[in-house]
């Protein structure tokens, strides 16, 4: 039933790159004053390109273009209409990358794409026609990096340290349909992530500082001469009982062999009802001024939509217009790890570790009249975990650390009217600026009188991994065993599995008889669904041994515990196990 159909495709390319040949400048590197002086050495190495490294441009026209008739199967009915869909489109990107010095490179690509559908039903466009007809803009996409090697090692004392620091910026304007444009906008967002990294290896600082040689000299207590050779033969007396007593203070002093730092950021913003389009470097001329803020486009959280509102880049409707559901929203992540490796001696290894991870979003409705925002609440939402140690309160009895946790919640009560001035029938019993606190103090093995009453920790307590190989040194071991190794490894964590903010929360009166909800208690400015604690001994001990006749044999005992407190219904869920394996 297929009368007439045609499908057809083509793309046409262009490429083009060029690779500079570098031309470095340094114009400190022949200067005598700072040649041989190795705490200069950052004036001697100062470089910087005087042309970027290398630059492309791409370009694509890519055309689809289908016609479908069908014929009609029933006698005497009108003729079927013919069905046509083009798709038009029109591509092009460019990347530069410059490395701007020696340690610091950065490169920025934007990719442009435009569409060719503003034509009437009646016209007969085909697959050739216009071919050049760029079209209207409809997607851009900016991405900007930069890398740094921080030069630690041109500072000869902070030449242990290797750090690098990245940054990423993204901008996207995207167009709606042409048809619905003046109804709901462009819509436009961006990104940033900060990276940094650092790997300290503490042993060259011991070095640079001269600590790793204390108490290693030995004084010669004699010296005769071979009557054979005739050479000098020194013999030199071990190190003294107070040489040996500093040396195990060195030891320690000098156990932690490395330590590495991470911290990632990550930041957005999304705004709709956009009404300017995109040029170089994703800004266009509106209105007199550049839009939006070059800022904006390479990553900035600077607040954009004052700036929208005040420059007229929003869509506003009239009174009695259609409403077009339309939401700003904004996010940002956080996340801190460390570790460090410890070496108190050559059979005992510890590794110490911790993080710490915090997310959090809001949006808000976005409806201009007039010009004029129409203010509606914020919505935010986030999460948050972090390393703790709850070693305090592990082999203690369920039932006592549930009471402590119950008569916790006075003392916090206490504590939250003494430090706010608030009456303390506004911190009750299940008020959750009370319950968490305690909670936290009873599970960690706390003093309630001291411990942290904000949710929100901000430094990761380490847990552990050990590793001890000293009882080789036994000589009935070294016999029997051909390795003999015991591993502890302890983890804990503490989360706020979501948290919202409160919307009935009084932020100009937070202890006032109007801040308060059904139960009487202080309305807090978040609410926590659920707070997590979770401890791991994996393992408490394990035993890994080979025998000299090959057989060899691990076996460990774990433990662990998970607690849940749930704000919904104020329950506490304990579920804890023990294994062998």
């Amino acid at each position: 039933n297929i009368q007439k159909f045609i499908d057809q495709k083509v793309r046409a390319s262009a490429n083009y790159t060029h690779s500079f040949v570098p031309k470095v400048f340094e114009p400190f590197k022949s200067w005598g004053l700072v040649s041989d002086k190795a705490y200069l050495q950052f004036i001697k190495d100062f470089n910087f390109s005087l042309v970027p490294s290398s630059f492309a441009i791409n370009s694509n026209i890519i055309r689809s273009y289908n016609e479908q008739l069908s014929r009609s199967l029933v006698a005497g009915l009108p003729d079927l209409p013919l069905l046509q869909q083009r798709n038009f489109m029109f591509d092009w990107d460019y990347l530069v990358a410059y490395n701007l010095t020696k340690s610091l490179q950065f490169s920025l690509r934007a990719l442009n794409n435009y569409v060719y559908d503003e034509f009437e039903q009646d016209e007969d466009i085909q697959l050739y026609d216009n071919f050049f007809k760029i079209g209207r803009p409809d997607h851009y996409h900016q991405t900007f990096n930069l890398t740094y090697k921080i030069p630690f090692d041109k500072f000869p004392v902070l030449s242990f340290i290797n750090g690098t620091y990245n940054y990423t910026a993204d901008y996207d304007w995207q167009a709606p349909a042409y048809t619905i444009i003046d109804e709901v906008g462009n819509t436009i967002q961006n990104a940033n992530t900060h990276n940094f990294t650092a790997d300290m290896s503490m042993d060259r600082l011991y070095d640079y500082i001269g600590l790793s040689k204390l108490f290693t000299k030995r004084k010669t207590v004699d010296a005769k001469q071979d009557p054979q050779t005739g050479q000098i033969l020194k013999s030199k007396k071990s190190l003294s009982t107070g040489q040996k007593i500093g040396r195990v203070g060195v030891d320690i002093l000098t156990s932690v062999k490395n330590i590495r730092l991470s911290y990632t950021e990550n930041n957005g913003t999304f705004l709709p009802g956009y009404i300017p389009e995109f040029g170089f470097l994703g800004q266009s001329n509106y209105s007199g001024s550049f839009a939006p803020t070059l800022g904006f486009v390479f990553g900035s959280q600077a607040n954009i939509l004052d700036k929208a509102l005040t420059n007229g880049w929003i869509i506003s409707r009239n009174p009695g217009d259609n409403f077009y559901a339309r939401n700003y929203s904004r996010s940002h992540f956080d996340k801190f790890d460390y570790s460090a490796n410890v070496q108190l001696t050559r059979d005992l290894d510890i590794e110490l570790f911790g993080n710490r991870t915090y997310t959090e979003s809001f949006n808000q409705q976005l409806d201009v009249v007039n010009g004029t925002l129409d203010e509606t609440p914020r919505n935010g939402v986030g999460n948050f975990s972090i390393s703790q140690i709850m070693i305090g309160a592990s082999f203690k009895n369920e039932g006592d650390v549930f009471q402590k946790f119950k008569d916790n919640r006075a003392i916090i009560s206490q504590r939250l009217a003494d430090d706010t001035g608030g009456n303390i029938d506004g911190f009750g019993g299940t008020n959750q600026d009370v319950v968490l606190p305690a909670f936290l103090a009873a599970y960690t093995g706390k003093n309630a009188s001291s411990v942290q009453l904000a949710a929100f920790r901000k430094t990761p307590v380490p847990n552990w991994r050990i590793s001890y190989k000293g009882l080789m040194s036994i000589p009935w071991m070294r016999t029997n065993f051909r390795s003999f190794t015991l591993e502890h490894s302890y983890r804990s964590v503490y989360s706020i599995l979501s948290f919202t903010n409160n919307l009935k929360y009084d932020e100009n009166n937070p202890y006032e008889d109007v801040n308060r909800d059904i139960a009487g208690n202080f309305n807090p400015n978040k609410l926590y669904n659920g707070v997590n604690l979770i401890e791991e001994f994996s393992p408490l001990l394990r035993v890994d041994f080979k025998l000299k006749n090959s057989l060899s044999m691990r076996a460990a005992f774990n433990k662990d515990k998970a607690l849940n407190l749930n704000f919904n219904n104020n329950t506490v869920t304990e579920v804890s196990g023990e294994e062998l394996v």
